[in-house]
């Protein structure tokens, strides 16, 4: 993608059965890119990538996301590529069995927002529940040249 910057959200490492987390961070997500103009909002592409690829699958990634802001972009990928990307950031991310549950099993992982500038470098990790004012200066920090 021929984009300045992205965001991926490794919260999201995020998986469509989350209760708690990662409906909490696309909001607030959804908050900061509210406030860009047409013109920044063009300039950044927004990730957010399931770690249960097992539940999730394409259809029901773009669905979720689109739900909080039609330019989300939802991807999963095999557990092998998933877990590059997860130490490529710095997240983690793992299953745990819930007996007695009709899902079987959760996916406790992290719960941050990372921006990330066109050459793949991190530039800012924002920790879950960072306020969407937060989120939109470093976006803009970066759209500025810095």
């Amino acid at each position: 993608m021929d984009v300045p910057f992205c965001i991926l959200s490794i919260t999201t490492r995020l998986y469509t059965k989350c209760p708690d987390v990662c409906p909490t961070s696309l909001s607030l997500a959804t908050q900061a890119l509210n406030e860009l103009s047409d013109e920044e909002l063009k300039s950044l592409t927004s990730i957010f990538v399931s770690v249960d690829p097992q539940r999730d699958t394409v259809e029901q990634l773009k669905e979720y996301v689109e739900y909080f802001h039609e330019s989300f972009i939802g991807v999963t990928g095999s557990e092998e590529k998933l877990a590059e990307v997860a130490k490529m950031y710095g997240a983690q991310y793992y299953e745990v069995e819930l007996e007695g549950s009709a899902f079987g099993y959760s996916v406790n992982h992290s719960a941050a927002t990372y921006l990330i500038a066109p050459d793949g470098q991190l530039r800012f990790i924002f920790p879950h529940e960072t306020p969407p004012q937060v989120m939109l200066e470093g976006i803009r920090y970066l759209m500025a040249g810095n």
